[in-house]
């Protein structure tokens, strides 16, 4: 049963909920978020109600919406609804409970940052949560994924997470509430239908207590995920260095096999899953020096003995060029961000990136030499060089900021104007 002291002190504590703070509520009609509903508005914590009318199950679908929104005018709270077009969903989408999630959450998100609301609460319960945890250990999980849903997840508040669904058909009878029933629940269509109405249906009768010592087994294995998370971040800060904008490791922190698994499983929480964490590791047996994967939103390029992890979104802006007369410099002035040259050597001064074939002679030097072979010499991370740029005066290359000056544009006794060229 509901006690709604322990409800609210829950959501309090567990939900990070301030007094008086408004609360959006996804409310789909079931008996879930009948009762969080009603739990809200007799506790007086404010809140709006929304719903999605995904049409899927036509005139059903339209009860559904018909009955919330009678729901919220009784109450007088404020109804928010989404009616998905068919170009939005159909029953024939091959992932249509992602899509739907999709859609119900870019929905909730939309109208909570509209109108400024902090929480989004849905009616997860128990039972959901063991359903999760059995369907992330059908299709192969980590520890992670065996500890269920969270209470609170971002904006997402889930504060019935801690109670069983006879707990809330209790609730919903004691105060006399009507619900609607979803009648694709009871298909086996869904895996996650077959796991609630035959797998856990049997499971209560021939084990009563599996319910119990599954939600036991959750607890111990959130704890014991936190103390790996703990001894992750520690290896982190131990063995990850930061360069550049990017992260770095050595080769030599990750041959052993508790470095390894570290790796593996940071690696997966930037996003790489289990088949490209595991070309990694091949990579580290393998030994080969040359190595990139990309993901979404990350990459990790090898080179040589390190490991250099970015994100995609840090693509370098083209550089601004700054040429400018200048005197001649002093060795304070000689820093790798500018480069004096013989102004008067100079035609048309541009700025590319690098390319294949690009040669120079560089300062000091007599015969030319490839940029390639000189970056190689400088033994620039990969990432590096496909970022480089070079100053060309016409066709004439002049510059390779940071790194060399052709001999033919530097400084002799005999110059007479001084050009500065930076970028910024």
């Amino acid at each position: 049963m509901i006690d709604k002291k322990i409800f609210f002190s829950g959501l309090l504590v567990s939900c990070n909920y301030r007094m008086n703070e408004k609360i959006l509520l996804a409310v789909s009609g079931g008996v879930d978020s009948i009762v969080l509903a009603h739990l809200f508005h007799s506790l007086e914590i404010p809140f709006e109600i929304a719903h999605v009318n995904y049409g899927l199950r036509g005139k059903e679908s339209d009860g559904d919406e018909k009955f919330v929104k009678d729901f919220a005018s009784k109450l007088e709270i404020r109804f928010h609804v989404k009616k998905c077009m068919k170009k939005e969903i159909t029953k024939k989408d091959s992932n249509l409970q992602e899509k739907a999630r999709d859609l119900r959450y870019t929905f909730f998100n939309e109208i909570a940052g509209k109108e400024r609301i902090r929480h989004i609460a849905t009616a997860h319960q128990q039972d959901d949560n063991i359903e999760t945890v059995l369907l992330n250990f059908i299709r192969g999980t980590g520890i992670r994924g065996l500890t269920g849903m969270r209470t609170k997840s971002g904006k997402i508040i889930r504060p019935l997470l801690n109670y069983s669904r006879n707990d809330i058909l209790a609730y919903a009878k004691k105060n006399k509430l009507k619900w609607r029933e979803d009648s694709s629940n009871q298909e086996d269509k869904y895996t996650r239908n077959i796991i609630r109405n035959r797998f856990l249906g049997e499971l209560s009768k021939h084990v009563p207590q599996g319910r119990k010592g599954m939600i036991s087994s959750m607890r111990r294995l959130n704890e014991s995920e936190q103390l790996i998370t703990l001894a992750m971040n520690q290896w982190v800060n131990d063995k990850i260095s930061t360069a550049n904008g990017m992260q770095l490791i050595s080769l030599k922190s990750i041959t052993d096999k508790a470095g390894m698994t570290f790796f593996s499983q940071w690696l997966r929480k930037l996003g790489f899953n289990g088949s490209q964490a595991g070309m990694v590791k091949d990579n580290v047996i393998s030994g080969r020096s040359s190595f990139t994967i990309t993901t979404k939103n990350h990459f990790i390029n090898r080179d040589r003995d390190n490991f250099w992890i970015g994100s995609r979104e840090q693509t370098k802006a083209k550089p601004q060029l700054i040429i400018e007369l200048s005197s001649f410099p002093t060795r304070s002035d000689l820093v790798p961000t500018c480069a004096f040259v013989d102004a008067d050597r100079l035609g048309n001064i541009s700025h590319r990136n690098w390319q294949s074939g690009d040669s120079m002679t560089p300062y000091g030097m007599k015969g030319r030499k490839k940029v390639s072979d000189i970056l190689n010499e400088l033994k620039l991370p990969a990432h590096e060089k496909k970022e480089l740029f070079v100053v060309l005066s016409g066709d004439e290359l002049v510059w390779i900021p940071g790194y060399r000056i052709a001999d033919k544009f530097r400084i002799t006794p005999e110059t007479k104007r001084v050009m500065k060229i930076s970028f910024k």
